[in-house]
């Protein structure tokens, strides 16, 4: 059986073109890949055989080993497609068998055989919540590591017209309590800090990971950045202020308003883009309206500053607003 290797396949009747259908020989053809699909004569990366139905093709080593068996097998089972190889119990085919190397064989294997080639897009699209959480921490540290050389699963678009990479909102980020989160939200924001002292309440990677420099120059690539002012103010002060939110005393509003604007001094020009843009979703700001004077909460973008032409001109308007005097005040 050992006997049975690559080269011996490359000498089988593979071709199609050299079996056109009704053809003599034709039968072997169908044979040989019939049998090929059903018994165990394919060589496998771990060593012995496997059927076509067991067997995947990795594209690359460094796939081949990332996911086990069993890893692979989970995956598998994702391919809502109805071909031989959805079967439990997948294994690698061995690495020998390339496009560089053995063009001919591989094009035979996934078109007549129909065996899945595994790509980094392919693992990208199938894995979930529930794949990241069954693993261990080192297998997470090996799955960044891989991602390190994979950016294209995960960079953000670059044009209009392009995509974010598959990974990008994937939950693949381990936090300190062993829950699974995505690195961005939907707003395209980081949402996932790096760990340090002053991080309490803050979401962030888990310390152990970030062991291995790999892992830590993969965080880095992706824009996990340690917490700020920025971090401080989105993620306990700005939740404060959602619409169904309790009232907040003056003392602890004005204190938010001195940390909003402390943080806006930041000299990074993207998290200050990303705060501006955080708060004008917020509704921090309290405003006065223009017909009933009324007291409300609101967002930057409903609120005038109180000038004399603005007050004639706005004057009895219920749907216009201008910034509560308490913030003229301390100026």
């Amino acid at each position: 059986m050992n006997l049975l290797n690559v080269s011996v396949l490359e000498a089988m009747p593979i071709q199609d073109e050299d079996f056109p259908p009704k053809s003599m020989f034709r039968n072997k053809f169908d044979a040989v890949a019939q049998g090929l699909i059903d018994e165990e004569f394919l060589p496998a990366e771990v060593g012995g055989y496997l059927s076509a139905r067991r067997a995947r093709i990795g594209r690359g080593a460094e796939i081949r080993g990332l996911l086990s068996p069993d890893q692979l097998t989970e995956l598998s089972k994702k391919n809502g497609s109805t071909d031989v190889t959805k079967i439990a119990d997948a294994q690698w085919l061995s690495g020998e068998i390339t496009q560089e190397r053995t063009p001919v064989l591989m094009g035979y294997l996934i078109r007549q055989l129909r065996i899945e080639e595994i790509t980094p897009e392919i693992i990208a699209r199938r894995v979930t919540g529930k794949f990241f959480e069954k693993q261990s921490d080192a297998w997470l540290v090996e799955l960044y590591k891989f991602l390190l050389k994979q950016e294209a699963l995960w960079r953000a678009s670059r044009y209009r017209w392009d995509n974010d990479g598959i990974m990008r909102h994937k939950p693949f980020v381990r936090l300190e309590d062993n829950s699974h989160v995505s690195a961005f939200g939907d707003d395209g924001i980081v949402a996932v800090y790096l760990p340090q002292k002053t991080t309490k309440g803050l979401p962030c990677v888990k310390q152990s990971l970030l062991v291995d420099k790999e892992v830590r120059e993969f965080f880095g690539l992706l824009g996990i950045r340690d917490p700020d002012l920025v971090s401080e103010v989105i993620e306990h002060v700005l939740p404060l202020y959602e619409p169904e939110e309790m009232e907040l005393s003056e003392e602890d509003h004005a204190d938010h308003i001195a940390l909003i604007l402390q943080a806006l001094q930041v000299d990074s020009v993207d998290r200050r883009r990303i705060l501006i843009s955080k708060l004008q979703d917020s509704y921090f700001l309290f405003a006065r309206n223009a017909a009933t004077g009324e007291e409300a909460r609101s967002q930057p973008g409903g609120v005038y500053l109180r000038k004399a032409e603005l007050e004639i001109f706005l004057e009895g308007n219920p749907d216009a607003c201008f910034l509560d005097e308490r913030y003229t005040e301390r100026d």
